[in-house]
């Protein structure tokens, strides 16, 4: 819920996308794994993958058109 009132609201005020890094995870949680699972909801959410890097966070995109 939280996700789609900020891009309703970035929206609204004039946005034309969003962009969002998945960044990394602090122990115990597995960095891949959490990556995987962060990088599968957004995509559901109609984000984009921009950049895979084994060393950086993923970049994903939207538009809001």
């Amino acid at each position: 819920m939280g996700l789609k009132c900020f891009l309703d609201e970035a929206k609204a005020c004039g946005a034309a996308c969003a962009i969002l890094k998945v960044g990394w995870t602090t122990p115990p949680e597995d960095p891949e794994e959490a990556r995987l699972w962060k990088t599968k909801f957004y995509k559901s959410e109609g984000f984009i993958e921009l950049e895979v890097n084994d060393y950086e966070p993923v970049m994903m995109y939207k538009s809001l058109a």
